[in-house]
């Protein structure tokens, strides 16, 4: 699919697409535009969502004022009410929940589904040099093949032992890898709406982080990680991601106005933690200690342990221990 430029690419008249991502249905739709008919090979249903809505692109859905949850109930309801069913398409339905992977924005692949121009299959078997077999048991003849089945992160460049991976992807702390100083991943997201704000606004953190990098003696990501953990989540909203850049420029303002008085970066603000918490676990991320190695808040000891450790320690020790359970 990468490798796809235009029509032209194509050998003979019969195009067999395998993927269903936004690469695949839209290389899909215009193999049909160009020779009338087209295939395309889908192992599982996905969703698929029109372009637009009341005239405005589905991606500037992604507001401030439009938390996710109310993003995925109003979607639901307008495909059921533009599309209907995935099913009248020929297509299975979806088995994961919207937004849990990159939605195929498409309005174009439903209505050639349905006109008979895009035919749908199932999942590739085997292939026999032109001859595929479909896991419904089915074999057809293509001239061409077009594989549009994802793509895989890779850094020839670098020492890929240096990161460590998850399900054919490094585990950063936004564009951090963790451990490292001055080794970023600038742009490994896959965005709901438009990439161009996140671009911008990253750059200029990106450009701050590396300044305040060059003053400290460890990497920041270090610091980075009491509040936000390493992950391989990639699919990202365009609102909830400002957010966080604007909280780690003022993160970042913070750390340098320390590190320019000759101290140490204090720790995150407590509302930031929960703040950063909630974005990344949801409401169980109230209950999780970061894996960064965020201490706890110590629980106060009983009098049987203090008196275990006065035992142990001396009566001298004990009583320092009384002093402090009654401050």
């Amino acid at each position: 699919g990468k490798h796809y430029k235009n029509p032209k690419d194509f050998e003979g008249e019969r195009v067999l697409v395998v993927g269903s991502g936004n690469t695949g249905c839209d290389i899909a739709v215009e193999a049909g535009h160009t020779f009338g008919r087209s295939w395309i090979s889908m192992r599982r249903g996905d969703w698929i969502l029109p372009k637009t809505l009341f005239g405005i692109p589905v991606a500037e859905l992604d507001r401030p004022i439009f938390p996710l949850w109310a993003q995925k109930q109003f979607l639901k309801a307008m495909v059921k009410i533009v599309f209907g069913s995935y099913e009248r398409y020929g297509l299975p339905k979806p088995d994961y929940d919207l937004f849990d992977k990159h939605p195929i924005v498409n309005s174009q692949l439903l209505y050639h589904l349905r006109h008979g121009v895009v035919q749908p299959r199932p999942g590739v078997e085997r292939v026999d040099g032109r001859t595929v077999h479909f896991a419904d048991g089915r074999s057809e003849d293509f001239d061409t093949i077009v594989w549009a089945t994802g793509y895989d992160a890779r850094f020839p460049f670098l020492d890929e032992e240096m990161f460590e991976w998850e399900n054919g992807l490094p585990k950063l702390v936004g564009p951090h890898v963790p451990g490292k100083a001055n080794l970023f991943v600038f742009g490994l997201l896959q965005p709901r709406g438009g990439a161009g704000p996140l671009i911008s606004a990253g750059a200029r953190l990106m450009a701050s982080t590396i300044r305040v990098q060059q003053k400290l003696d460890r990497p920041i990501v270090d610091l980075l990680q009491r509040v936000r953990e390493p992950t391989t989540d990639i699919l990202v909203g365009v609102s909830e991601t400002m957010r966080q850049i604007k909280m780690a420029e003022l993160g970042l303002k913070r750390m340098e106005r320390a590190l320019d008085r000759g101290e140490q970066p204090p720790p995150p603000p407590a509302p930031v933690l929960l703040l950063a918490r909630l974005q990344q676990h949801g409401l169980k991320g109230l209950r999780r200690r970061s894996s960064a190695g965020v201490a706890p808040v110590p629980a106060r000891r009983s009098a049987e342990a203090l008196a275990a450790e006065q035992s142990s320690n001396g009566s001298e020790t004990a009583a320092r221990e009384r002093e402090k359970v009654t401050a």
